[in-house]
């Protein structure tokens, strides 16, 4: 489903509609009474426990409502009025609606303009008289979930004491404690995943549904090494972990097969509380929580730069002949990249294939006024992931030519470099492969410049067509626009390779939809800030106000996307929201000028 904020010129979120009400039975007697509120009054909010939901649909109203509601209001407001406008706001753990008859018999209809899923409607210059308020449900079907009605001359506000969320608190299906170096590594807890809350709700940004209580209370007593935390079973799960200090980290599938796992690099010493959960909402599902210091699953899938490399170490100073220097290696083993170095800190490109722990080759290198180079080739599809002196990492796919990797790294620094040659696929064996290092270009004869454009690619990829109309709506927002952030609900993800779709130099992770998924037209003078919160792996493609393209992986919270752009970001901006692995999730997109989280 789609869900937008819609925005005036001045950027206020609201959606405002007047038509004449039909179908539905405004002078009803509503169904939780009457209350009295006038602007300016020193009790505010004026809140009232409802029920949402109905039978009806809100398009009987008018056509811009959405959702399902009562026949009869839920509420009636006498207002008097004063200077100021009227906030009338719901909040509730299931996705609602609102509906509101003016006195004047216009219709004012609402999605999710408050806190998450919660609507907001925002009367200006507001007359005296009776409003009549119905609270619906964006699906039907769903029930009567209990809700708070706000009426406020400040604001939407989001209190809701029958709220049903995640409690750390409450006692857990397992307890355990442990400490750093714990013997029999990895532990395993069978538990009863899922369940019908949703693990969003409360501000956690995580997705998926689980139980009130936590499947696992484990108080750790940290060292040096990290946490891993997975999920094994059956079905398409998801984690929530609540730290020590407060925060959510939340994952999808990056153990891999569906399964969800979360790296904690740094962990600290205290109490975790952990929900394994169900991605759809299918009920408890018999599954297994794994707690290692080892590895997702307890498999150990590190990759150890310090160790022999197999083919070797060179010493090469920049200026180097012969150029290229040319090393026939073996490539390939049985540690996919992308786990061995989640949590990491990659510089450039993306991690992919299947490596040994051990480097390829161990390059000892005397830095001077030239881009270092380093690709492969051979008969296989290669990947690269080469680690710096600084401790960072870069990696490449098919940045030289065809399917052969190649990596640039401008303004080297001096000292060892840990190569890995892997295979794209995983091959089961070693193969056969012939490793380049030059301060000229990839390939073996260093003619293959860095960041060209295939011929060949013209072939399989469908270009990102920013002229197209962006999927979920045109949005445009003024300097200080409110509410800060201003959200978009939205699929992400798509079938297109975002870094074939865009090509040349910028390499973009991900997969997106041909067309934009927002456009946004902005006029404002500061930051802008971008980014995006979701249950998934997403990923970001800007095409800027200037015709370049801006990529993001991981800028945001946990392994969601996120961007920022400097002062003076006016413009138009076309932005696809896209998925790590393919396929879709459900994420908001979040704009800003305050900023964006980031671990």
């Amino acid at each position: 489903m789609t869900r937008l904020a819609s925005s005036f010129a001045a950027g206020t979120a609201l959606a405002l509609i007047t038509a004449t009400a039909l179908g539905q039975t405004p002078d009803a007697d509503p169904a939780y009474g009457t209350v009295g509120f006038a602007a300016g009054a020193s009790e505010d909010p004026r809140s009232a426990g409802v029920r949402a939901g109905g039978a009806f649909s809100a398009y009987r109203l008018d056509p811009a409502c959405s959702g399902f509601i009562s026949e009869a209001p839920v509420l009636a407001l006498d207002y008097e009025a004063g200077d100021g406008d009227l906030y009338i706001s719901a909040a509730s753990d299931a996705d609602t609606t609102l509906v509101v008859i003016a006195p004047d018999g216009g219709v004012h209809c609402n999605d999710d303009a408050g806190e998450r899923y919660d609507p907001g409607v925002v009367i200006s210059s507001p007359d005296s008289g009776r409003y009549q308020i119905w609270l619906g449900t964006f699906e039907a079907g769903i029930g009567l979930p209990p809700a708070m009605v706000h009426i406020s001359g400040t604001g939407f506000h989001d209190a809701n004491p029958w709220s049903r969320r995640l409690d750390p608190e409450r006692p857990a299906e397992h307890s355990e404690r442990l400490a750093a170096g714990f013997s029999n590594d990895p532990r395993r807890f069978e538990v009863s995943a899922g369940g019908e809350l949703d693990v969003g709700a409360g501000g956690t940004g995580c997705y998926g549904y689980a139980g009130e209580a936590p499947d696992l209370a484990l108080d750790y007593r940290a060292g040096r090494d990290p946490l891993y935390i997975s999920g094994e079973g059956e079905f398409d799960g998801v984690l929530a972990v609540h730290t020590p200090g407060g925060e959510w980290v939340c994952d999808d599938d990056s153990a891999g097969d569906l399964d969800p796992g979360v790296i904690l690099a740094d962990p600290a010493s205290g109490r975790y509380a952990i929900w394994y959960g169900t991605y759809s909402e299918t009920g408890e599902q018999p599954g297994t929580i794994i707690v290692s210091e080892v590895g997702l699953d307890g498999v150990d899938r590190r990759l150890d730069p310090g160790a022999a490399a197999r083919h070797g170490t060179i010493a090469l100073e920049s200026g180097f002949t012969p150029d290229p220097r040319t090393l026939d290696i073996t490539a390939g083993g049985a540690r996919d990249a992308y786990l061995a170095l989640a949590g990491q800190s990659v510089s450039t490109g993306y991690c992919t294939g299947f490596v040994t722990a051990e480097p390829a080759l161990e390059l000892d290198y005397t830095a001077g006024g030239f881009s270092l180079m380093i690709s492969a080739s051979g008969e296989e599809d290669l990947t690269l992931a080469v680690r710096a002196p600084d401790g960072t990492w870069h990696c490449d796919d098919d940045g030289s030519q065809g399917v052969d990797p190649g990596i640039a790294i401008d303004a080297p620094q001096s000292g060892v470099y840990a190569i890995y040659a892997g295979t794209f696929s995983d091959t089961g064996s070693m193969v056969p492969a012939a490793l380049h290092v030059s301060e000229i270009g990839f390939g073996p004869d260093g003619t293959i410049e860095p960041g060209a454009e295939e011929p060949w690619a013209d072939e399989f990829q469908t270009p990102l067509d920013i002229s197209l109309p962006a999927i979920y709506g045109d949005h445009a927002l003024a300097a200080g626009f409110s509410p800060d952030p201003y959200a978009v609900e939205l699929e992400a993800g798509g079938p297109l390779a975002a870094y074939e779709g865009i090509g040349g130099a910028e390499y973009c992770a991900g997969y997106v939809t041909e067309a934009p998924s927002v456009e946004l037209v902005y006029d404002g003078r500061s930051e802008l800030h971008v980014y995006v919160t979701s249950g998934g792996d997403t990923t970001l493609a800007v095409n800027a106000p200037d015709g370049s393209w801006v990529c993001d992986d991981d800028g945001g919270a946990g392994v969601d996307a996120g961007l920022s752009f400097p002062a003076d970001a006016g413009g138009v901006y076309d932005i696809y929201v896209g998925t790590f692995g393919g396929g879709t999730v459900p994420a908001t997109l979040n704009i800003s000028e305050t900023g964006r989280p980031q671990d």
